[in-house]
């Protein structure tokens, strides 16, 4: 367990640490060898500099998208979760919703919706 906890989850991967891509990616043939953060991951690589999210007059492009999911992804993966482990998002409709989102399946984590329309209001 000298590994780095960064590597814990990708060390049989060849991408570089802090990246999550293809964390999610099982053995299932039958779909192939695919997820949503893969293809998320290509467009953003792709388009970095255009619009991926906007919910209301906050407008966010590919880049920013993929770099907060990657941070966001990597701080669950070093709090100790583990594949496969629930990520509840507590969180009202927005932007923040779908990074959140992004950041859970590409870390191979499932990703639980508790709406915000749960929340006291403030």
């Amino acid at each position: 367990m000298s590994e780095p906890t960064q590597y814990r989850h990708f060390a049989h991967r060849s991408r570089p640490p802090g990246r999550f891509r293809n964390a999610a990616s099982g053995t299932n043939s039958r779909m192939g060898n695919w997820n949503f953060a893969d293809i998320w991951e290509a467009v953003a690589n792709e388009l970095p500099d255009e619009l991926c999210l906007i919910h209301g007059d906050d407008h966010r492009i590919w880049a920013d998208v993929d770099r907060r999911a990657d941070g966001v992804a990597q701080h669950l993966l070093d709090a100790g979760l583990e594949r496969q482990q629930a990520v509840a998002q507590y969180l009202y409709n927005g932007n923040e919703y779908m990074e959140s989102m992004y950041a859970a399946l590409g870390g191979a984590l499932k990703s639980r919706r508790t709406t915000g329309e749960a929340l006291p209001a403030i």
